[in-house]
């Protein structure tokens, strides 16, 4: 009796005598697909029997297991995590989140002059004016979203109270949500507001150049 493995998409597989049991079997890696698969056995006499089954197979890298639209093979270097793909845009996550083998490197909050970090005075974010018409002019301002990402980040912020009778500010920063035991900067850039300004625990007085801005 001989016994013939083959393939819809491969062709032959194997052929060959069954062994002293009637196992007629073999080893076979299959290619990605829809195979469909019949055994041929045929004896001493030229009698026939066959047999078929589909076999799919598929590459596990070829498996978008997180859902995220991108599997391993198309470039997703975290198959395990759907903000983790080739391409992504990055977060402050401490995550590659675009594989590009970089962390949080092109990242920027909302504070963030456009592509680059808003770290220098030049590029502060302003909250407004004490004057008339101002965006604000007293009472509470409160920031959502700011992230420093990386331990180089400085996001700069800035008002300006026109007025000489406004100068004389009380100004408290207070921080919330940031890491135990980290150390912030608080800079004042005019030095006619020092008598009056107070820093918040967490916070340390910096100063800088007096024709600034705070």
């Amino acid at each position: 009796m001989t016994c013939t493995w083959a393939s819809n998409l491969m062709g032959t597989l194997a052929s060959g005598s069954p062994d002293s049991s009637g196992y007629c079997g073999a080893g076979i890696s299959f290619t990605e697909g829809t195979h469909v698969i019949t055994l041929l056995a045929m004896d001493e006499e030229g009698n026939e029997g066959s047999a078929t089954v589909n076999l799919i197979v598929t590459d596990p890298l070829n498996t978008d297991d997180d859902f995220d639209g991108m599997t391993e093979n198309g470039g997703d270097c975290d198959d395990a995590d759907a903000t983790v793909y080739y391409g992504a845009a990055e977060a402050c996550d401490a995550k590659d989140n675009d594989c590009d083998g970089l962390v949080n490197e092109t990242f920027t909050d909302t504070y963030d002059s456009g592509s680059s970090s808003n770290n220098s005075i030049s590029a502060a974010y302003s909250l407004g004016e004490f004057s008339s018409g101002a965006l604000w002019k007293s009472g509470k301002v409160s920031l959502a979203g700011l992230t420093l990402h990386t331990s180089a980040d400085e996001d700069w912020f800035f008002f300006e109270a026109e007025d000489e009778l406004f100068q004389n500010l009380d100004l408290s920063v207070t921080l919330s949500g940031v890491p135990s035991g980290a150390i912030y900067t608080l800079r004042a850039l005019r030095h006619k507001l020092l008598p009056l300004l107070s820093v918040a625990q967490g916070l340390r007085l910096g100063l800088g150049h007096p024709q600034g801005r705070v």
